[in-house]
C-alpha cells in the first residue's frame, strides 16, 4: 500500500469526505480499505435514519439524501445529534471497525465517537478487521479509555485471562450483561472481581468456559451475591460437579430467574426435583436441558396433576443425546413431558429431538394454543395417524418444523407436511427434513405454498435429485431452491404437489 493511502502524501478517502477535517492534522489516518468499509456502513445507516419520523430528521432529509449519492465528494455538515444517531445505527449491527476507524477521520468525529450512548453495548464479532485484537492488552486499554459507560459486553471467544477481566470489572461498574462464553483461560477469581465491582449484573453467560470457573463454590457465590436480581444464567457446555446443589441454590436464591440453560452439560448426579423448580422459579421463560448427561440419574416419577407447572414458560428444550463416557441422558417420557409443560399455556418452542419414550397423544394434550417451533424426536409409542393431527393443531402458528432423523413412517410425514402446506401458508419460515425419504411432489407443495420460506434443510434426502440435497438458508439460496424445484418438476412432469404415499392433496 502506498504512502498516499495512509495520508502521508494526501488525506485518506474518508477524511476527504468529512467537512470538519483539519488539513493540518495528518498524523493518524486510516487505510483506503478501512475507509471504504466504513463508508459502506455510513451509507446504510443514513438509509435507516431517513426512515425515522422525527421532525429533526425530516428537516435534514435533503442533506442525508446527498450523502447517498455514489460520487459525493464531501459529506454535509450535520448537527451532532444527527451524527450520533447515524453512528448509533452503525454500532447496532457492526460496532467494529467503525468505532476505532471513525475517530481517525477528524477531530469532530473523534469527539462524537466518545459519546457515552455509543458505548453502552460492546461486541467484537467473529472475523473482521479487529478480530486479532481480542487479547488482554486491547481489552485493558478499552476498559480504561472507552468502556466506563458500558452496560452490556460480549467477549465471546476472546483470548483473555483473569487479569483483563479484573481490569474490566474495576473500570465498568455499570455492567449489567456479561458474556464470557468460550473464554477458556479465565478462572474462578473473576467471580470475586465481578461481585465486588459490578453490583448490577442481571445476565451472565459462562458457557463453554473452564471447569474451575463453573465449580460449585464459585457458582454458589454468584447466586448468593446477585440472588433475586439475576435474570439469566447460561452454563452450557461445561463439566460440573455438585449440579444438584447448584439447582437447589438457584431455587432458594433466584426467584426472578427468567432464563436457565445447562445445554450439553456433563454432571455427576442429576437429581432434578421438577415440582420444586416450578414452585420456586415462577418467572422462568426459557429452560434448556438439552443433551444433559449425568453419571447418575434420579428423577422420581409423580402424577402430573401434582405438578404446579411452569406457567410463564415460552421455550423448552429437552433434547436427548446418546449415552457418552458412561453418562446417561435425561429420561424424557410421557410423564416427564406432562409434568413440565401441562400448565404452560404460553409455550412457543418445544424441542424433544432424540427422545424415544413419548407419544404423540401426550403432545396433543398440550395447552399451548400458539406453538411456533416444534422439533420432534424418534417416535416409538404412537397411533398411526398422530403426526398429521399434531401438525394440523398448530398450522396457524407454526413457523419452524424439524423432523430430521425421525423414525416416523413416510406416509405420516408426507401427510403431516401436506396438512401444513395444503393451502398458502405465509407463517412457515423453516422446515427441516434431513435424512428423510421425501419425494418431489412433497417438495413441490412446500415450494408453491410457502412464500416466506427462509430455511429448507434437505440434506441426505437420497430420493431427491443431487442438487436439491443440501441446506438452503438465505434469500439467494432459497431463490435457487425454487428454481431447481421448478426445473426438476418439469423434467419429471410433476404439475402439482401432493401426498405420494396415501394419494391425498
Amino acid at each position: 500500500m502506498s504512502s498516499k493511502d495512509h495520508g502521508q502524501g494526501g488525506a485518506s478517502p474518508l477524511r476527504q469526505l468529512c467537512p470538519h477535517r483539519s488539513h493540518k492534522r495528518k498524523k493518524r489516518t486510516i487505510s483506503t480499505e478501512a475507509a471504504t468499509y466504513t463508508r459502506q456502513h455510513l451509507h446504510r445507516a443514513c438509509k435507516l435514519v431517513l426512515e425515522d419520523t422525527g421532525e429533526c430528521f425530516f428537516r435534514m432529509q435533503k442533506e442525508l439524501n446527498e450523502m447517498l449519492k455514489p460520487r459525493r465528494k464531501r459529506l454535509p455538515k450535520l448537527p451532532p445529534e444527527i451524527w450520533i444517531k447515524i453512528f448509533g445505527y452503525i454500532t447496532q449491527y457492526r460496532q467494529y471497525p467503525f468505532m476505532l476507524n471513525g475517530p481517525l477521520v477528524c477531530k469532530y468525529w473523534y469527539d462524537l465517537c466518545r459519546d457515552p450512548s455509543l458505548w453502552t453495548y460492546v461486541r467484537v464479532p467473529y472475523g473482521g478487521c479487529y478480530w486479532n485484537k481480542r487479547t488482554d492488552p486491547f481489552l485493558m486499554w478499552m476498559a480504561k479509555n472507552r468502556l466506563a459507560p458500558c452496560k452490556e459486553i460480549d467477549l465471546t471467544g476472546w483470548d483473555i485471562t483473569t487479569l483483563a477481566v479484573h481490569e474490566l470489572a474495576k473500570n465498568c461498574p455499570r455492567l449489567e450483561v456479561v458474556n464470557l462464553s468460550y473464554c477458556t483461560k479465565v478462572n474462578k477469581d473473576i467471580v470475586e472481581y465481578l461481585t465486588r465491582h459490578c453490583p448490577n449484573i442481571t445476565t451472565l453467560d459462562l458457557s463453554h468456559t473452564s471447569n474451575d470457573l463453573v465449580s460449585i463454590s464459585s457458582m454458589t457465590g454468584i447466586v448468593e451475591r446477585y440472588n433475586s436480581q439475576l435474570l439469566s444464567l447460561n452454563l452450557s457446555g461445561n463439566l460440573m460437579h455438585g449440579f444438584h446443589w447448584l439447582i437447589n441454590a438457584i431455587c432458594e436464591q433466584c426467584p426472578n430467574l427468567e432464563v436457565l440453560s445447562v445445554y450439553y452439560c456433563r454432571v455427576d448426579v442429576l437429581a432434578l426435583d421438577v415440582e420444586r423448580l416450578q414452585s420456586s422459579l415462577l418467572q422462568l421463560r426459557s429452560l434448556n436441558l438439552g443433551y444433559l448427561l449425568a453419571t447418575s440419574v434420579n428423577i422420581e416419577e409423580k402424577p402430573s396433576y401434582l405438578s404446579p407447572g411452569f406457567k410463564s414458560l415460552e421455550d423448552l428444550c429437552i433434547a436427548v443425546g446418546p449415552p457418552c463416557d458412561f453418562r446417561k441422558p435425561l429420561p424424557v417420557n410421557d410423564n416427564f413431558i406432562e409434568r413440565m409443560v401441562l400448565a404452560s399455556r404460553q409455550l412457543k418452542s418445544l424441542d424433544v429431538r432424540g427422545a424415544e419414550r413419548y407419544s404423540i397423544q401426550t403432545l396433543l394434550k398440550l395447552p399451548c394454543p400458539d406453538l411456533e417451533k416444534l422439533v420432534l424426536g424418534i417416535r416409538v409409542i404412537d397411533d398411526p395417524r398422530g403426526l398429521p393431527h399434531l401438525v394440523k393443531q398448530w398450522r396457524h402458528s407454526l413457523t419452524e418444523l424439524v423432523l430430521s432423523y425421525s423414525s416416523f413412517c413416510m406416509c405420516d410425514v408426507t401427510c403431516a407436511v401436506n396438512c401444513l402446506v395444503s393451502s398458502e401458508n405465509r407463517v412457515l419460515h423453516r422446515i427441516e427434513l434431513e435424512n428423510m425419504d421425501v419425494e418431489m411432489p412433497l417438495i413441490r407443495a412446500i415450494c408453491d405454498n410457502c412464500p416466506n420460506l427462509k430455511t429448507v434443510n434437505l440434506q441426505k434426502c437420497f430420493l431427491l435429485p443431487k442438487k436439491l440435497r443440501r441446506l438452503f438458508f438465505n434469500k439467494t439460496r432459497i431463490d435457487n431452491f425454487r428454481y431447481l424445484v421448478s426445473y426438476f418438476c418439469k423434467q419429471m412432469n410433476i404439475n402439482r404437489g401432493g401426498c405420494v404415499h396415501c394419494h391425498c392433496h
